[in-house]
């Protein structure tokens, strides 16, 4: 079944969804050119010219580990220790072997070329946009500097006159700090900046003075964390409650990174006090909210990484109350005006419904229903980005269209008003109150991430100067077609395809497939400055909208987590078979790239499915995943992907785990593997040993290549 959506030029207000400010998948230079890695890859092994390649070998020592009565070996155990210098000088070898395959790869020197005249053109993004009252505040990231920077402007529809206010490049000549996120107070007369290092996303918080750039003394330590993120909140000018973790000492070092909880800091003193957390599961995670009109606060702790939430509200008295239980399944709120708590509740409407209660009586079983479950599911999200927000007489809220999406507005009783027109195969993301209005971003494969200003009294949407400027674009120069493949089982799954203008249907041209399909994750549209490379050389990218993720609302997602994540793995090659199928490419032109999570789906399709793919680029990604939970963001994602304590989640997991399902000998893809020395979400050894393992069964001629940079994490 195919169902098409062609544009040939779309409107250049589209968005993309919010990402961490420090994250990869930002498109940083590195993923830029891991793209075009695996690019080359694919052309390299169409090419005459085969460069030399040198396979590495690694000593084996076999430990063995028993999961409810089956034997499981490891070949590569050592590997795991990051600290010895064995492990050390062996990762520095495998880099360089890497490397001098890469380096004499003919198209990479070629695209690396382009990418670099693309991006010397020094275009700047802005993102992260916050108003308050008389000033905006916004990151911007400005090349050749290594680091986005803080900046300050009078307002969002210009960048004229703006003043720098925290540069981490000149906080750290080595270029390894960066602005994790910052939120300013009530006014907009200070601002708190959470700082890291080295990609370790361990941040501290440090406050200053916007009128003059002027630092504070106040410094507020491990606010941010690579497990439950981070979270700060201002009750007032001089006070903020915030997230933090244990200090050293004050557990033990493997709980350093869990049992986050809430404290309050008052500008200019030495001690905190605490607030939220005592009873607090040692893998919650939580985040803050003020009411727009009062002192109350509201915490939203989920359990993991779950979905499963409890809702805390701190009234004007100071004092706690717990409001909202797990067994509601409310999966977002947020504080309206005049007491009013806005909340998504997936309680027997798995696409969410909008439910209203007073905070005077804050009982979910008495609470109103004002917008009831529909067709499209409503987008909620723990970590990244706001989707929900309430004004004085009006609800925002992002609908999930199966990868694109869209903001629906409402009156506090429901009642439908009018909305932004959102571009096709668009998406939408951070939404936001200004003095004027409702800030969002919107974004599309073909043009960058731009804020808009939506005025619900007049029904006008506004374009700002908060945004990723570009001096290329992707404008009459690709068609995006989105199509729809069958899963193993019958599920029709999305897939957008962006080809270049002239080409013809039918031509098998060489084709890159990206997809994720982990914890309600809906990949959205966006712009890549990498694609314009590929795109000129005639090259087809694709992007699949799978299980797992949070596309079609929760069953989605449950469909692709636990024990079904083989569905995840189903999809993804149900829609590659579809772009063979279909003419689009053909096995010997067919590349895929994923990270992280998406990186666990890479491991799955060498093992699955090891001839159907020419070259495999994957990131950060989760291959081991019978030791996985012992990390300590793994302990969050048990949730997820289960755990080996459990029979029948072990059998799952074993069944699919990448490391552990490789025969000894196969002929493999082009590979190659990447991460970061310091990721906390991922422990590198995945990689190692997950490369270890490929080399060594490795029959054939294509590259297995590892490479780990030093300097970065997740």
């Amino acid at each position: 079944m195919v169902s098409e959506i062609r544009i040939s030029r779309l409107d250049p207000d589209g968005i993309a969804s919010y990402i961490k400010t420090n994250s990869l998948l930002r498109g940083s230079m590195k993923i830029k050119l891991l793209l075009l890695v695996v690019i080359s890859l694919v052309l390299a092994c169409q090419s005459s010219f085969q460069p030399k390649y040198e396979k590495p070998t690694t000593r084996k020592k076999v430990e063995t580990d028993i999961y409810h009565g089956v034997a499981v070996k490891d070949s590569y155990r050592w590997l795991e220790n990051q600290k010895s210098e064995e492990v050390r000088t062996w990762t520095i070898e495998q880099t360089k072997s890497a490397r001098r395959y890469l380096d004499q790869l003919p198209s990479l020197n070629h695209f690396k070329a382009r990418l670099s005249k693309i991006m010397r053109s020094k275009d700047v993004s802005y993102w992260g946009l916050q108003e308050k009252q008389k000033i905006v505040l916004s990151m911007k990231e400005q090349p050749p500097l290594k680091q986005p920077i803080l900046v300050k402007l009078s307002s969002a529809f210009s960048t004229k006159g703006e003043e720098v206010l925290v540069d981490p490049n000149q906080i750290d000549k080595k270029g390894s700090t960066n602005i994790e996120w910052f939120v300013a107070s009530p006014s907009g007369k200070y601002v708190a900046v959470c700082l890291a290092q080295g990609g370790a996303e361990i941040g501290n918080v440090h406050v200053y003075e916007v009128a003059t750039g002027k630092k504070l003394n106040d410094i507020v330590k491990r606010v941010e964390g690579p497990t439950a993120g981070g979270s700060l909140v201002w009750l007032n000018e001089k006070e903020f409650l915030y997230t933090r973790y244990p200090r050293r000492g004050e557990r033990p070092d493997k709980d350093l990174l869990s049992y986050q909880k809430v404290y309050r800091h008052k500008l200019g003193a030495e001690k905190d006090h605490f607030e939220l957390g005592k009873n607090f599961d040692r893998i919650t995670a939580t985040k803050l909210k003020k009411a727009p009109d009062s002192d109350v606060i509201l915490a939203t702790s989920q359990y993991g990484d779950s979905g499963k939430f409890d809702y805390y509200l701190r009234l004007e008295n100071g004092r706690w109350k717990k409001i909202i239980h797990q067994k509601d399944q409310v999966v977002q709120a947020t504080l309206g005006y005049q007491g009013n708590l806005f909340m998504i509740s997936r309680k027997d409407a798995p696409k969410g419904k909008l439910l209203k209660m007073n905070i005077k009586k804050p009982l979910v079983s008495r609470a109103q229903e004002i917008v009831a479950e529909r067709k499209d599911s409503i987008t909620s999200s723990f970590y990244y980005g706001n989707y929900l927000v309430a004004d004085k007489d009006s609800v925002f809220m992002v609908y999930q269209l199966g990868g694109p999406s869209e903001i629906r507005v409402f009156d506090y009783e429901g009642r439908p008003k009018k909305a932004p027109i959102a571009a096709p195969v668009s998406s939408i993301g951070s939404l936001s109150l200004g003095k004027k209005g409702l800030y969002f971003s919107q974004g599309s494969y073909t043009s960058s991430t731009f804020y808009h200003l939506f005025n619900a009294e007049t029904g006008k949407t506004q374009k700002t100067a908060i945004g990723a400027y570009s001096s290329v674009d992707l404008k009459n120069k690709a068609i995006i077609v989105r199509e729809v493949a069958t899963s193993k089982d019958g599920t029709l799954v999305p897939v957008n395809i962006i080809y270049p203008t002239k080409y013809k249907r039918g031509e098998k041209r060489p084709l890159i497939l990206s997809g994720y399909g982990g914890f309600g994750i809906s990949r959205s549209p966006r712009f890549r400055k990498s694609l314009i490379a590929w795109l000129e050389k005639g090259g087809i990218y694709a992007e699949a909208n799978i299980r797992g993720g949070g596309e079609f609302g929760k069953k989605w997602h449950d469909e692709g987590r636990l024990t079904k994540k083989q569905n995840v793995f189903d999809d993804f090659f149900a829609v590659a078979k579809h772009l063979v199928d279909r003419g689009y490419t053909s096995n010997e032109k067919l590349g895929i790239i994923g990270g992280s999570n998406g990186g666990l789906l890479m491991g799955a399709m060498l093992t699955q499915y090891p001839n159907f793919f020419k070259a495999v680029a994957s990131y950060v990604g989760i291959y081991d995943s019978l030791r996985y939970e012992l990390s300590s963001n793994g302990a969050f994602n048990i949730p997820e992907y289960g755990t080996v304590k459990n029979k029948k989640q072990f059998e799952a997991l074993y069944t699919y785990s990448p490391y552990h399902n490789f025969k000894d000998k196969m002929k493999l893809p082009a590979t190659l593997l990447v991460t970061g020395a310091n990721d906390g979400r991922v422990d590198p050894m995945h990689s190692r040993k997950m490369a270890a393992r490929m080399q060594e069964v490795q029959t054939g001629e294509a590259p297995i290549l590892l490479e780990i940079d030093w300097d970065t994490g997740h």
